[in-house]
């Protein structure tokens, strides 16, 4: 029997070549061999893919899963891209970082990732920009792998951000390393603001991920969130007998973004979650190897926060409309976070003209992705984001959590150790922090999500400037989240 040891011997086996011979109905009928492999340009550089049966074979073993397109691209008679080249000049845009930014269009065609950021992505506030350019990141990427070493331990992130879940996976970098252990922290793309040394990168790219696994051989692999490798985990059977799978998302959420065609393949698999409730919704759809663990605030952590609040605030924190200073003597909420559906900045910013007298401040919002609706807002300020959130939430007298899913949220824990008071939407957030410990952890109820009645209940709560008077929520964090809980027992 032929051996197979790379993509292009699986292809070029004689096992395949029978099996279309026998099953012609495995290819669409429609199949343009061309145009599949004009359009996996990705794949036909790397493994230098010519010929029909080539196609059709790569087509049955990955293609199909991957989403791929087979058919010749027609021109867009309602759609001309070259109507649009000013609008992608004032964005900056480039197909090919849109692609590494969103996982799930990492095989578009520029064609078609120029078409989705017009028709959709900016409307959804897609990721589309980021420091470097497109061949800095190739450059980059390419010097980083060449430089791998063997590890103990492979993290793969999901996000290069400061949000919740990446800063939960630098968390447990740190946390290892001090163990003495080799660990490789494997991101999407170079970023500034991730505090890791040891880094390889993999671009939304299935096939780097496998190369940068194979040169690093860990012992464990680590797999954060939704990202690529769970994506294509179907095709990581070899790396799944040595992964754990850390999801900071509800159950719903990783349900969307596999279409529950993996259910089986990981029904059995190592898999920690971040609450009781989201480890019970897995266990009801058949999981059986399902731990909680939610994300810690390590006592470096803790120290770099109390330094970092006490940093000034150099520039006036302008309101959206240009007119007016943030008033320091009125209640400030905030809240921090991208501008996206799931942390509700509608909600956030819909609440201001209901309550004129309260500044409300978003921390980390790209000033891009504020619509015009709300530019005009004499009340609502925004900061953009930036490596010392704490300074601004040192200066709020509420954190509200507006998000309409939240599992475990990081932000909510950093605040708590603030000693700040916060307000939740109940179901909304999905850890139960125990309110009867805590002081002024107000959880508002039976809200529906709803603007009006959220904004009764605000006002019914007699927001004020008071600080909290004991140490319960920052001895609340000391005690419960200095330290990761299970999920590093496997190693």
């Amino acid at each position: 029997m032929q051996k197979i040891q790379s993509i292009k011997d699986l292809i070029h086996n004689p096992i395949f070549q029978k099996l279309l011979t026998d099953h012609p109905c495995l290819i669409p009928d429609d199949f343009d061999w061309k145009a599949y492999l004009k359009n996996s340009a990705d794949l036909v550089h790397v493994y230098e893919f010519s010929t029909e049966l080539e196609a059709k074979i790569h087509y049955v073993l990955y293609g199909k899963s991957e989403y791929r397109n087979y058919k010749e691209k027609l021109v867009d008679k309602t759609f001309s891209l070259k109507e649009y080249e000013n609008i992608l000049q004032n964005y900056q845009f480039d197909p090919k970082i849109y692609k590494i930014l969103n996982v799930d269009l990492s095989y578009f065609t520029d064609e078609d990732a120029t078409l989705h950021f017009l028709r959709h992505g900016i409307q959804e506030k897609r990721e589309y920009l980021t420091d470097y350019k497109y061949n800095d990141i190739l450059e980059t990427s390419s010097k980083s792998i060449a430089k791998i070493q063997k590890a103990d331990i492979l993290l793969i992130n999901h996000a290069s951000s400061l949000t919740g879940a990446p800063k939960a996976l630098v968390n447990i970098y740190h946390h290892l390393i001090k163990q003495n252990l080799k660990v490789l922290f494997v991101d999407i793309l170079p970023t500034n603001c991730l505090n890791v040394d040891n880094q390889a990168y993999h671009l939304n790219n299935m096939h780097l991920l496998k190369q940068i696994i194979s040169k690093s051989n860990p012992s464990k692999i680590y797999s954060n969130s939704l990202n690529i490798y769970l994506l294509y985990v179907s095709k990581f059977i070899e790396e799944l007998k040595y992964t754990t799978l850390y999801f900071h998302e509800t159950y719903n959420g990783f349900s969307i973004f596999t279409n529950d065609k993996y259910n089986n393949l990981l029904k059995n698999q190592p898999i920690y979650v971040v609450t009781e409730k989201i480890k019970n919704e897995f266990i009801s759809k058949g999981f059986t190897n399902i731990h909680v663990s939610p994300p810690f605030l390590p006592t470096e952590e803790q120290s770099k926060i109390d330094l970092l609040k006490h940093e000034n605030i150099d520039q006036p924190i302008i309101s959206v409309n240009g007119k007016n200073r943030l008033d320091k003597n009125k209640v400030i909420i905030g809240m921090c976070g991208t501008v996206c559906k799931r942390k509700n900045f509608d909600l956030f910013a819909n609440l201001c003209s209901k309550h004129p007298y309260v500044q409300f401040l978003w921390i980390g919002a790209d000033p891009k992705k504020v619509e015009e609706k709300y530019k005009n807002i004499k009340n609502l300020f925004i900061v953009s984001t930036t490596e010392n959130p704490y300074k601004y939430f040192n200066i709020l007298d509420y954190f509200f959590l507006t998000s309409i899913s939240d599992p475990c949220p990081f932000v909510v824990l950093e605040n708590l150790y603030m000693n700040k008071k916060i307000i939740v939407l109940d179901k909304n957030i999905h850890y139960e922090h125990p309110k009867e410990k805590l002081e002024n952890f107000i959880i508002l109820y039976d809200h529906n999500n709803d603007l009006n009645t959220i904004s009764r209940k605000l006002k019914n709560l007699n927001l004020n400037k008071t600080p909290n008077k004991t140490t319960q929520n920052i001895d609340y964090i000391i005690s419960e989240f200095s330290a990761p809980k299970i999920i590093l027992d496997t190693i």
